[in-house]
């Protein structure tokens, strides 16, 4: 598919199975068509974040900050806060 949103469904799925590595590849094909999409971002931050790959999941978290979507910012921004220090 040539559109994010069957990623993130298809992500958001693996995630709630827990099937973090699915969920992991599902993000990151969706990424290889649309890298700029915050949404994609966000939720691989949150599959690193429940994985306890936090180095990662900051990564993510930062190009989610970066999108122009003012929920995928908010909510960002907000998990980000809440990961341990560096």
């Amino acid at each position: 598919p040539m559109r994010p949103e069957a990623y993130i469904d298809l992500g958001y799925d693996y995630n709630e199975h827990r099937l973090f590595p699915l969920a992991e590849a599902a993000y990151l094909k969706g990424l290889s068509v649309a890298s700029d999409d915050g949404r994609l971002h966000y939720m691989l931050a949150v599959t690193y974040n429940l994985q306890g790959k936090i180095t990662l999941a900051r990564e993510q978290y930062r190009f989610a900050i970066a999108s122009e979507e003012p929920i995928v910012v908010h909510a960002a921004q907000a998990d980000m806060a809440l990961l341990p220090p560096q």
